[in-house]
């Protein structure tokens, strides 16, 4: 990105050139530092990442055991104090977080991704399951799940990688939903720091 004649050089030129007015990257876990490196150059105006109730890491909540690669270092906070917009992108964790899927059942067939027969995602379907006291009369552990991303004050937006049209009906009450309360806050942080065990 940042040798002459790199990545940032030809999207300097485009910005230049009037061809693009905004441009962004992906942040992809465990690369915090090359993230803050680009933020820093002033040259980006938004950053994709993962944060949800099972990662939190790019909001600086550290969680044991995360995967290689998986750690996002709590950039969001830093992009935020530098103008710089978060649009976080996978905020159901692949479709863990979904009644559904706390439920027994799988993801929806559009989904695509994980093997549900895999020990990996069924140690993924129980940590999600940590987290089912979210779910209540009213609200969708997918709303809550939602409602967490959008109570933290640095992310501009959430990408939502909707399969089906109830799935967009069901997100979109999340945005004027009033914030989770202080309890399910702290009992969130309490299960993400005892009860994820490894990744």
């Amino acid at each position: 990105y940042l040798r002459p004649g790199g990545a940032l050089e030809g999207l300097q030129r485009i910005l230049r050139d009037g061809k693009t007015r905004y441009v962004g990257f992906i942040c992809r876990g465990n690369d915090a530092r090359h993230v803050r490196e680009l933020i820093d150059t002033g040259s980006f105006h938004m950053i994709n990442l993962v944060y949800n109730l099972l990662n939190p890491s790019a909001g600086g909540t550290p969680v044991p055991g995360l995967a290689p690669g998986a750690d996002f270092g709590g950039v969001i906070d830093y992009a935020a104090a530098r103008g710089v917009g978060v649009a976080v992108y996978n905020p159901l964790a692949g479709g863990l977080l979904t009644d559904t899927t706390l439920n027994g059942g799988g993801p929806h067939p559009l989904a695509g991704g994980r093997a549900r027969e895999s020990e990996a995602y069924q140690a993924s379907v129980r940590r999600a399951q940590t987290l089912s006291f979210l779910s209540r009369p009213g609200r969708s552990i997918a709303q809550a799940a939602q409602r967490f991303i959008l109570d933290n004050p640095g992310v501009t937006t959430v990408l939502g990688g909707f399969s089906g049209i109830e799935h967009l009906e069901e997100a979109v009450p999340a945005s004027g939903a009033a914030p989770l309360s202080s309890e399910e806050t702290a009992r969130i942080a309490m299960v993400q720091r005892s009860n994820f065990g490894a990744w």
